[in-house]
């Protein structure tokens, strides 16, 4: 866990686990009211809160695959610089 948590990784996980959460307790709500209506019968702020669910769930899924390629450039960057440092500290110890 502290592994996960020095890489920032975490962060990527977070917004998944809150879109999870949000999926599951809009189907908790709404299953026991199945029955009662038709596809067509839905009322209105049922389908409301349907949408602003599903667009939340996409911005959460956008701000992770943003977060993701943030991360990956950042490890790029650290393994460039310690490349480098790497290379400087041969060039030192072989002079």
């Amino acid at each position: 866990m502290k592994k996960l948590l020095d890489t920032g990784k975490i962060a990527l996980w977070a917004p998944f686990a809150v879109a999870i959460v949000v999926v599951v307790v809009t189907f908790a709500f709404a299953w026991p009211h199945v029955r009662d209506y038709s596809l067509l019968e839905v009322p209105f702020h049922s389908w409301y809160v349907f949408v602003i669910s599903g667009l939340l769930a996409v911005l959460i899924a956008v701000l992770a695959v943003i977060a993701t390629r943030r991360l990956k450039e950042r490890e790029k960057e650290i393994r460039r610089l310690r490349k480098q440092v790497e290379e400087m500290e041969e060039e030192i110890l072989f002079r």
